[in-house]
């Protein structure tokens, strides 16, 4: 564990000035419309153009919880978002493995899906039989798998009430796409992220008051208090 204050990137982020100026990934992250006028805060990027880890708020702070904006500034990344769902205490709900270390077990109820983070720093998404049989994995932390290899997986209904939702994808291509909305649903978000953003493989990383987003010194969703975070950063 980190102390206070003296939390730094880890040396395979700091590729940036090594490499070439063509080879730059440009990576959006902008306010953009969809369905009904409802807002979304959208960063996406390339496979092989970002590193990914998770971080807990107390490793990089010393509290329990903060902002994605204070996690954001003090480690550098491109993207800071809500890390997943968490429980009053701040302890993660469900699955949460942090430097192949396994905090907490997977908690059947919480939703069906891992997000982990391999050796390469690439984001994977699948269901946890898939993440069983990884032999790389870094971090990782469960989830609400909506889509796998372009089919549905979750039972859709676009009457669902509207909450704000923090939704990450992958495209066939393994390029990653993560945004946070005004208002959205499960079956409203699914199907944005498939047909706009060409996700082949979406989960719901969090939803309610704690979903939230900060890049580029653009934010959205209140800026609450969070225990942990999925950091993108640009190489």
């Amino acid at each position: 564990m980190q102390s206070q204050g003296q939390y730094t990137r880890r040396k395979s982020f700091g590729m940036m000035a090594m490499l070439p100026h063509a080879l730059l990934q440009s990576a959006d992250a902008d306010f953009i419309k969809y369905r009904n006028g409802n807002r979304e805060l959208t960063v996406s990027m390339n496979n092989g153009r970002y590193k990914a880890e998770i971080v807990t708020a107390r490793e990089v702070t010393g509290k329990p919880a903060t902002s994605v904006r204070e996690i954001g500034e003090r480690t550098g990344a491109y993207a800071c978002f809500n890390g997943g769902f968490f429980e009053p205490d701040y302890s993660p709900s469900g699955l949460f493995v942090r430097k192949g270390k396994l905090i907490t077990p997977f908690v059947r109820g919480k939703g069906d899906g891992v997000l982990y983070i391999g050796k390469d720093g690439g984001i994977n998404i699948g269901f946890r039989e898939e993440f069983g049989r990884s032999s790389d994995i870094v971090d990782a932390v469960q989830l609400v798998l909506l889509r796998r290899n372009g089919r549905p997986y979750y039972k859709y209904d676009e009457k669902y009430p509207l909450f704000r939702g923090n939704m990450i994808g992958l495209t066939a291509g393994r390029g990653f796409a993560g945004m946070v909305f005004d208002r959205t649903n499960y079956t409203l978000g699914d199907l944005h992220m498939a047909s706009d953003h060409g996700c082949t493989d979406v989960a719901m990383l969090d939803s309610g008051k704690s979903a939230s987003l900060f890049s580029d010194k653009k934010e959205i969703g209140g800026n609450p208090d969070v225990a942990n975070f999925l950091l993108i950063y640009k190489l």
